[in-house]
């Protein structure tokens, strides 16, 4: 795994392929950071500290398939990535299905093929977050809402026959433009795109970001149950063995669930509400677990019990965080009860007419 910082003035192997398209890139209407520039000058090398640089952060990922970029034209961050066209099929399939505010699919910005590389193509897409990466999550209701959505995502996907196969963490994003105004650095998500600053976020209930499935390199299009075999993806706790066929929606639907065990209920308190669905979800039979529609329409109730609060934190958040939380949920019940009372009050004194 690439370093958060890079103190040689000598790129990783993995970033060499940024570096000897840059000026492709650039002519398709992209401008990379100034650090794969064949030209660059490392700028601590100006006497400028090099620990914080943003040209000393390094591409994200094991193998330096992404990286982010602008668009030239209107300066919109984006993220390449480069890209099989297996996956740009599936991406352009998915796309081509009836609109629907359920394909929570990646936008497809734009897409041009690698130089000298027959089978390998560029593909944009615009600039999002892993939902499991800073700005933390403060309120249940936000939470479910980021569920609910990439819930109701694979369920499209599975109603015209299309299993991801790596429903993990790593492949759920969220759109970000708004919630952080002053954007992200991609690798080191905590800080601006100065790699200095910290973020500055507002509030995902008054934001109601959107929340996209990306990384199609594994999928498959007209899959059928117990159709296929193998461990693929990122979570190798699924547990169907390797040398059975198994039912790949269903897998979908374990890895999800292990997805929010893991990066949520794990590292989250007050999460509960959840916690049975996610029991349902990761079952060993994989028969025994519900279908993507089924985990939909049980987030949505959840959604509807809890259209925001309570608040949740980390739980390695501080004592003094937690017991400010604790309070302020006590407070927002209180006072719901106050509401509750004052309308029931109205309510039975409203005068009657005397009958005629």
């Amino acid at each position: 795994m690439l370093d958060h910082y890079c103190s040689s003035a000598a790129l990783y192997p993995a970033e060499l392929f940024w570096r000897d398209n840059f000026a492709h890139i650039i002519g398709r209407g992209y401008r990379l950071r100034s650090r794969y520039n064949p030209d660059w000058v490392p700028s601590w090398q100006n006497g400028r500290q090099q620990r914080g640089a943003e040209d000393s952060i390094p591409t994200r990922g094991f193998c330096g398939n992404v990286n982010n970029a602008w668009r030239c034209v209107d300066d919109l961050p984006v993220v390449l990535k480069r890209a099989r066209h297996d996956e740009l099929a599936i991406l352009q399939h998915l796309h081509g299905l009836p609109r629907s505010p359920d394909n929570r699919t990646i936008p497809l910005l734009d897409f041009f093929p690698v130089e000298h590389d027959l089978h390998s193509f560029i593909i944009v897409m615009p600039m999002c977050g892993r939902i499991d990466e800073p700005p933390v999550f403060t309120q249940l209701g936000d939470l479910l809402r980021a569920f609910h959505q990439l819930a109701k995502g694979l369920s499209f996907m599975h109603q015209y026959r299309i299993a991801h196969r790596d429903a993990c963490v790593g492949n759920f994003v969220e759109d970000r433009s708004r919630l952080v105004p002053g954007g992200q650095q991609f690798k080191l998500s905590r800080l601006q795109p100065d790699g200095r600053k910290q973020i500055k976020s507002l509030k995902r209930s008054a934001i109601q970001p959107a929340y996209y499935i990306i990384d199609f390199e594994l999928s498959l299009i007209e899959a059928h149950a117990a159709q296929c075999c193998g461990k693929v993806g990122q979570d190798k706790s699924v547990p169907e063995d390797s040398d059975q066929n198994y039912d790949p929606f269903l897998r979908d639907i374990y890895q999800f669930g292990s997805a929010i065990r893991t990066y949520f209920l794990e590292k989250y308190e007050g999460l509960e509400p959840v916690l049975h669905l996610v029991d349902q979800m990761t079952r060993t039979i994989s028969t025994e677990r519900p279908t993507a529609a089924d985990v939909a329409q049980q987030l949505q109730l959840l959604c509807e019990e809890f259209p925001v609060g309570p608040r949740i934190c980390l739980r390695n958040a501080s004592y003094f965080a937690k017991r400010r939380i604790q309070f302020m949920n006590r407070a927002q019940l209180y006072l719901a009860r106050i509401r509750n009372n004052r309308e029931t009050r109205e309510i039975g004194t409203i005068p009657v007419s005397p009958r005629v």
